[in-house]
């Protein structure tokens, strides 16, 4: 706060550093109103009669990644005060700084490796500790992966100290299908380290998700596409019946290199010139998968990882990169939706987060992006929209601004190993941790949709997506909905997250836009 030098009189709004919590306002004649829900402001609105109509280029970029970047919203007026920053209004006026910055990723060796990791630990250790107090209950979000199986050990070190009284609760949501199921990794790492483990087994089925969907969309307070949603919404309901508050291992990932999409950018940047990847040899290659791959690519699927990756291995990193993270390509989107089509460049937020062309190596701007934009604005609206709706307080030890300054310290090279990400934290916690829970793959947390949008669901999309409520806002083509429906129940393309996108996107409409109705 101290960087707004005005010593005139003035109100106040900051935002944590990492954008933990959301904090949306509107400038009207004569003041600011602000709330920690978008839907507050558009009540308000309403009541004094004022118009409220949707932003066309926000929504030109919920198309392409899911979720709305800030600081606009998908309501014209009303903004998000963007993370580690201060707004100060006066007399009509905004103005708005930052506070902190997320520190530039760094590539070259540390000369101490063994002294970075203790640090590393310890960092992680105080964070932990901090969100640990509370005079509520404490539990975790335990998955099956690296991240929040390290916060329990952290967890189970400070029990053991007396620095934590206990008991150590943990929390898993498990699913039927196996490709979305991690409770057999969360198990073990709940029995390596004796925490009081519950698995919450859900079966939701394609009928009783389409119930939930309006409700669903009017809790994420703006068009947000981002399916484990849902799963967020079933473990965070059944985990409040336990604890109050509970803590995750959010931001590991994009601190620590542990996408997927990391792993793919390195090995392109590594073995581009040895694959010959020209066009003719990526239509070879893409016949090959169809061959021995059948079946629609999915996101998922070996089928739908090889594919993606075919299909932007050989572009410039940054290049690449927007095309794996695109979830309507322009072309579709043009067909789909044409009065969005030309309201924006759908990915200018994340071109401006990586900053100009060759000011920082291509690993490292793609990290920031996501730091900046995805984990705020996709990751973090999730868990807290989700967790709070069920009065369930979300924390995030990763997030510590301490552990994400000593993060972005740590080169490359002690990230990204040999194809796999976070080779630091593996290395720290290799004691402490099960085998399973050092190698197991990040696998996500989603639901099976491109299943269901084949079978049970296709006849409900069909329904939402084609209504006469629907097209009737102008922004959709029925031709192209119908070829794109037909493409992905067919077989002939595998097109869940743009069905699930538009699905999301009328549902917003109606439950939130429409309704003028707060949760």
């Amino acid at each position: 706060l101290s960087k707004v030098n005005d010593r005139s009189p003035h109100d106040l709004l900051a935002r944590d550093r990492l954008g933990e919590k959301p904090l949306y306002y509107r400038i009207e004649k004569d003041r600011i109103v602000f709330a920690s829900e978008l839907q507050a402001l558009v009540a308000l609105a309403r009541r004094r009669g004022q118009r409220v109509e949707t932003d066309p280029a926000a929504l030109r970029r919920y198309l392409a990644l899911k979720y709305v970047p800030g600081p606009d919203t998908a309501v014209a007026g009303i903004h998000k005060v963007p993370p580690a920053s201060v707004l100060a209004y006066e007399n009509g006026r905004a103005r708005i700084s930052s506070y902190w910055s997320l520190p530039e990723a760094v590539e070259e060796p540390v000369p101490d490796t063994e002294r970075l990791v203790a640090q590393l630990r310890s960092t992680v250790a105080e964070a932990t500790s901090l969100r640990l107090r509370s005079d509520v209950p404490v539990g975790l979000f335990l998955s099956g992966g690296l991240d929040s199986a390290i916060i329990a050990a952290e967890m189970t070190a400070l029990a053991r100290a007396g620095a934590f009284a206990g008991p150590i609760l943990t929390f898993t949501v498990g699913f039927p299908q196996p490709d979305y199921d991690e409770t057999r990794g969360a198990a073990e790492v709940a029995e390596a380290l004796g925490t009081r483990h519950h698995a919450i087994r859900i079966s939701p089925t394609p009928g009783q998700t389409a119930d939930l969907l309006p409700l669903l969309a009017r809790r994420m307070d703006q068009p947000f596409a981002d399916s484990s949603a849902l799963a967020v919404h079933h473990l965070a309901r059944e985990v409040r019946a336990h604890v109050t508050v509970a803590l995750s291992g959010d931001g590991g990932d994009e601190l620590f290199l542990g996408y997927d999409r990391y792993r793919a950018h390195d090995i392109a940047e590594r073995r581009s010139s040895s694959l010959a990847l020209t066009a003719p040899a990526v239509r070879l290659m893409r016949g090959l998968v169809r061959t021995a791959l059948p079946g629609a690519p999915g996101r998922r699927n070996l089928a739908g990882r090889a594919t993606r990756f075919l299909d932007a291995a050989a572009l410039p990193a940054l290049d690449r990169n927007d095309l794996w993270i695109t979830c309507i390509d322009p072309a579709l989107a043009a067909a789909v939706a044409p009065g969005l089509a030309n309201a924006v460049d759908p990915l200018d937020a994340i071109r401006e987060a990586y900053g100009p062309t060759g000011a920082r190596p291509p690993m490292a701007a793609i990290q920031r992006a996501d730091c900046l934009v995805y984990l705020p604005d996709d990751i973090l609206h999730k868990v807290d929209s989700g967790c709070m709706a069920h009065g369930l307080e979300p924390r995030a030890p990763f997030l510590d601004h301490r552990v994400v300054e000593l993060a972005m310290r740590i080169p490359r090279s002690l990230k990204l190993r040999r194809g796999r990400g976070k080779a630091i934290l593996r290395e720290a916690y290799a004691r402490e941790l099960p085998a399973g829970a050092l190698a197991r793959r990040k696998a996500g947390f989603g639901l099976p949709l491109d299943h269901w949008l084949r079978g049970e669901l296709a006849g409900y999309c069909r329904d939402v997506l084609l209504d006469g409520r629907t097209l009737s806002r102008g922004l959709y083509s029925r031709g192209g909905i119908e070829t794109m429906l037909d493409d992905h129940v067919g077989g002939r393309a595998n097109r869940e997250e743009a069905i699930w996108t538009l699905l999301m996107l009328e549902h917003w409409h109606r439950a939130v836009l429409e309704s003028g109705t707060t949760t």
